[in-house]
């Protein structure tokens, strides 16, 4: 976790020093589509899909003159999805994220109009919801997976956590500077709860200004 967060410092301290200095900067919004899977590593324990989305700010900031390698940094919200009938009951839950990542990214000009950028980096992930609703025809009743007396109701041996880290990489390709696309890959360094931790593929379109 101190190493987490030594090299985020770093990363950041550097980008402020060179900003000022660096003209070729430029900004990106993005939407993803994520298939995700929250990885079970028990015995006994099944991996669970979940459908997720991500709209996501980023900057992009040149830290070399005679290279095109730049810190990419920036925020997104995420919000996945899981559902399943069991013994009648319908269950749903529901997680949404805020994400902080940082990452290093190289622009290679395939031409004049298409380049291809490779990147990869860190993120932090604040958990800000989390909740399962268990409907039948008679009475629907909701969990708060952050709290240690709901998940016990439900079987739960722990509650989930509100922080994680983890690492990220993917490349994009641009094309005439004005938007993009993507194919990323993501995965959890610490657990959302016990022997459990979310892996993120990313299918995105951007537009960048």
């Amino acid at each position: 976790m101190k190493k987490f967060f030594l090299t985020m410092a770093l990363m950041i301290m550097f980008v402020s020093a060179n900003a000022q200095s660096k003209a070729d900067e430029w900004n990106s919004f993005e939407v993803s589509y994520n298939p995700m899977t929250l990885v079970v590593d028990t015995q006994n324990g099944k991996d669970q899909d979940f459908t997720g989305f991500t709209a996501a700010f980023n900057h992009k900031i040149s830290v070399a003159n005679a290279t095109p390698i730049f810190v990419e940094v920036g925020g997104a919200v995420n919000a996945a999805f899981w559902s399943d009938t069991e013994d009648g009951v319908d269950m749903n839950i529901t997680f949404v994220s805020a994400k902080v990542p940082v990452s290093l990214m190289y622009k290679w000009n395939v031409s004049d109009a298409v380049s291809i950028l490779p990147f990869g980096g860190l993120y932090a992930r604040f958990n800000v919801v989390g909740k399962l609703k268990a409907e039948d025809d008679y009475d629907d009743e909701s969990f708060n997976l952050f709290d240690k007396k709901d998940v016990q109701e439900i079987g739960w041996d722990d509650a989930c956590k509100r922080f994680q880290i983890g690492y990220q990489i993917g490349a994009n390709i641009m094309f005439n500077d004005t938007w993009h696309i993507g194919l990323a890959w993501a995965s959890d360094f610490s657990e959302l709860r016990k022997k459990c931790k979310f892996n993120t593929p990313a299918i995105t379109i951007g537009f960048d200004f």
